[in-house]
């Protein structure tokens, strides 16, 4: 398991301290298991269902994470669960979904200008101060969430422009 202090964890707490995993995190840790297993090619991830938080009640949690991926048709349905090690009966699912390496699924370009044009609705520039006021009534967020830089909203689909700081 990942400790509290962390920076997904430590960065990503809710607003009564409990340190939780983000969902990004999640994907991270199945992309990067999935390298783990000898699987080069890029993946798409598709279908994916956050069911329950990670979270860390104490920094001696011992929770172990399972990672599972069950072939189909060329793709992988995976799993991220957590539990008590050697007890694989009482783990929790936390996210599941579908991956596809890229090789086998149409990889569009995308049209970044483009849809900024259709996008035309509204624009806004985020700056530090105001993104972590609008995130202060659900989550407590570290320096590195704060990468939104502008935003472009258009009719059911948005674009944004995320820079991570320097110093990370």
């Amino acid at each position: 398991a990942l400790p509290q202090d962390h920076w997904l964890f430590a960065e990503h707490r809710t607003m009564s301290d409990v340190p939780t995993m983000p969902g990004t995190g999640f994907l991270d840790l199945v992309i990067s298991s999935r390298r783990l297993l000898g699987f080069k090619e890029g993946i798409e991830l598709s279908d994916v269902f956050f069911l329950r938080p990670l979270q860390q009640r104490s920094a001696e949690a011992s929770d172990e994470l399972t990672f599972a991926f069950v072939e189909s048709d060329g793709a992988f349905d995976f799993s991220v669960s957590s539990g008590a090690t050697g007890r694989p009966n009482e783990h929790v699912v936390h996210v599941e979904g579908n991956a596809t390496p890229l090789e086998t699924c149409d990889a569009a370009t995308i049209d970044l200008e483009a849809i900024r044009t259709r996008c035309s609705q509204g624009h806004r520039p985020y700056l530090a101060e105001g993104y972590a006021a609008a995130q202060a009534s659900a989550m407590r967020f570290g320096p590195r969430w704060n990468l939104i830089r502008e935003q472009f909203d258009g009719e059911g689909e948005a674009l944004a422009r995320l820079e991570l700081d320097q110093e990370f």
